[in-house]
């Protein structure tokens, strides 16, 4: 079972991404902005196998937090989805992108892909 870090402000969502992590048997962690998931990176005693997080959040939004962890050497292994109903310009920062709204069977399949790669 692979632990997964799911970020964003909004609650159903969150919970929604949270229960297609843990229906494909992965243990979700969640956090409401970027600097909220920081603070849980930093109190967990493994890394989280995947982070998936909302590109924009207050306080910090996903693309910010991608930047941060990817400069982060303990950090920047972590594979890393961004989720959007807005397009995005560039997608360096993300190893994958999925626009919302998303059909739940293409986001598990891309979760699963990245965890088990």
């Amino acid at each position: 079972m692979a632990t997964v870090l799911v970020v964003d402000d909004e609650d159903a969502l969150l919970a929604l991404v949270a229960a297609v992590v843990e229906d494909g048997g992965n243990q979700p962690l969640i956090a409401r902005n970027g600097q909220d998931a920081l603070r849980v990176l930093e109190r967990l005693h493994a890394l989280p196998a995947l982070i998936v997080s909302d590109v924009m959040m207050p306080q910090m939004g996903g693309i910010a937090l991608a930047q941060r962890l990817k400069d982060d050497p303990l950090y920047r292994r972590i594979p890393f989805v961004l989720m959007s109903a807005a397009p995005l310009a560039t997608m360096q920062m993300a190893d994958a992108f999925i626009a919302k709204p998303f059909d739940l069977d293409i986001l598990d399949a891309l979760l699963q892909r990245l965890i088990n790669s």
